[in-house]
């Protein structure tokens, strides 16, 4: 890697990304490796102070984010480019945006439906098949910091802002009836 380093952060606990001008490396603390070159970066990103580096988990996908300044008529306007980048078939994709995440989630297999609990105390059910939102409600009017799925009741728990701790459950009487008007 002889190009100069303009961002670099651990992607895990062995693995540092470092970002150039010109392309993203993975260098693991384990051993004697050295940098390895992960993709190049696309025009988008040209000219972007780059702002993050992620990668999923099982390191298939990876991101690059950057910003960079508005159009000449509101340059005040700060622009988001992102690449994302699939190990396995070699292939970036362009996007416009500011932050990205990678997320594991657990679907309820006995019905398929999948909630998502949002920061401001949102809660929103979608059913999988079809991805039609079947349920969504306030669950909370102080920010979630934190859920987990009981694997007993299934459901989830969620504690928030003021520590008070929610549990929700599917009611498994009336969930088909409900489910089945909503698509």
């Amino acid at each position: 890697m002889s190009d100069q380093v303009v961002f670099w952060n651990w992607t895990n606990s062995k693995l540092l990304g470092s970002v150039t001008q010109a392309s993203v490396y993975h260098w693991s603390i384990d051993g004697d490796s050295e940098p390895a070159k992960m993709f190049d970066r696309t025009a988008n990103l040209a000219n972007n102070q780059i702002i993050d580096y992620r990668c999923d988990p099982m390191k298939k996908w990876l991101v690059l984010i950057g910003i960079a300044p508005g159009t000449p008529e509101r340059p005040q306007l700060v622009k988001g480019n992102m690449q994302l980048f699939s190990v396995d078939q070699q292939r970036s994709q362009a996007l416009e945006a500011h932050a990205a995440c990678f997320a594991t989630f657990k679907v309820s297999h006995k019905y398929g439906l999948i909630n998502v609990i949002k920061k401001l105390g949102l809660l929103f059910v979608y059913e999988l098949e079809t991805t039609v939102a079947v349920y969504r409600n306030r669950i909370s009017p102080d920010h979630i910091f934190l859920t987990e799925e009981p694997s007993s009741t299934g459901g989830f728990y969620a504690i928030n802002r003021r520590g008070q701790v929610l549990h929700a459950t599917v009611n498994d009487v009336t969930v088909v009836p409900f489910v089945s008007g909503q698509v």
